[in-house]
């Protein structure tokens, strides 16, 4: 809709979503829109959409969609052709082949999680994210993967880790862009902790085997061994919340662990608010918008050099840690010395808060949406001097 106020815009999409999409349009009939056109997957279409079947689907969406966007290409000649869908690298599309100059993404999933910070984990987690990373790695070689990309002007992904999984030869074609923003900051600045108060850690995550609840719990366990008054709210539900409690349990902080669940945005936004500092340390997250929203809230962040997370964060508004080559416990020691860093530091913890707040006002949506447009349009300036002088 963005790109519709100053281009002509025509959309493909799966029907599923017409529904969703016109309803929208009769609600706010004065807004501009693009051109939509919707696609099923003919045989498939009575296939239910979800974790098991969103793939094949996708794969067949990809292939049948192309006579209609043939079709529109020959009755719309576009400038520009930009596949925005499944927001994962190893997913391809063959919307290059209509002979307009092609975009990728943003796209992530090139994000692989350390062994070494798995350790510990239940078996099936700990083979989930071997049959990944060897996955990220066969895309390097992938011949389909490459005939798709390959066409490619551009690939936007959300870290440098994705742009290195590209297939061979595509890294010089890729540009990391961040594609989160925030909407109005919560507060106007960050909350000063009581004096005497406990420090309130807070994560919101899904309980799963990446996102590295369980160092979180290791790194309050660590900074009440060395006396800090610490506490942790783990916000989110998953598979793993009973071993994460029974984790609690053994690292002796069951009674300084609060585990809520699954609660709406705006009770969450609530207690980031009451919250002192972030601390997200995922493994593999492509974008991190948990981590926009705890800045917009004046919150310091604490995370791992993996993945988007490392890009949002700056040293102003947080303690990025680096992972290259540390065991387990050597990452778990540095997280818990840039918590005790905060606990101790009251000024500087207040200082990093308000910096996350500059930093949420920096990252708008409307900064997204705007950088996104300059984008694709110094691209289709670029294709315009090659004609020139082809």
């Amino acid at each position: 809709m963005h790109l519709a106020l100053k281009h002509e815009v025509v959309v493909i999409t799966h029907e599923r979503y017409r529904a969703a999409i016109q309803a929208h349009m009769q609600e706010h009939p004065d807004a501009i829109y693009p051109r939509f056109h919707y696609h099923d997957t003919g045989l498939l279409s009575g296939v239910p959409f979800n974790g098991l079947t969103a793939l094949p689907k996708y794969f067949v969406w990809q292939f049948t969609v192309m006579p209609l966007a043939f079709r529109l290409m020959r009755q719309f000649a576009f400038d520009l052709v930009v596949h925005v869908t499944m927001c994962t690298f190893r997913y391809p599309s063959w919307m290059g082949y209509l002979g307009a100059p092609f975009v990728i993404g943003p796209v992530g999933g090139g994000e692989a999680a350390p062994r070494a910070l798995l350790a510990g984990l239940p078996a099936f987690e700990r083979a989930f994210e071997a049959l990944r990373s060897l996955l990220i790695a066969s895309a390097k070689i992938d011949p389909l993967l490459w005939l798709a990309q390959r066409k490619a002007a551009l690939v936007m992904t959300r870290s440098v880790q994705t742009s290195a999984a590209l297939p061979l030869g595509m890294l010089s074609k890729s540009r990391v862009v961040l594609d989160i923003g925030s909407d109005a900051p919560a507060v106007d600045a960050c909350r000063e902790r009581v004096l005497g108060a406990p420090l309130r850690l807070v994560m919101v995550s899904r309980l799963l085997g990446w996102k590295g609840v369980h160092l979180a719990i290791k790194v309050l366990a660590q900074c009440r061994a060395r006396g800090a008054d610490a506490v942790l709210e783990v916000i989110g539900s998953g598979r793993l919340r009973d071993w994460l409690e029974s984790l609690a349990r053994r690292e002796g902080v069951s009674d300084f662990v609060t585990f809520t669940g699954h609660l709406p945005q705006h009770e969450v936004m609530e207690r980031l608010v009451a919250a002192d500092v972030f601390l997200f340390p995922s493994l593999h997250d492509s974008g991190g918008m948990a981590v926009l929203e705890a800045m917009a809230c004046g919150l310091p962040t604490i995370c791992l050099d993996l993945g988007g997370p490392a890009v949002t964060v700056t040293p102003e508004c947080g303690v990025v840690i680096d992972t290259a080559g540390l065991s387990q416990p050597a990452v778990v020691h540095r997280l818990t010395s840039a918590v005790l860093s905060l606990f101790s530091d009251e000024p500087r913890r207040i200082a990093m808060g308000n910096a996350a707040l500059a930093r949420a006002k920096e990252l708008s949506w409307q900064r997204a949406l705007l950088d996104g447009q300059a984008m694709l349009e110094a691209l289709m300036a670029q294709q315009e001097v090659k004609e020139v002088h082809g």
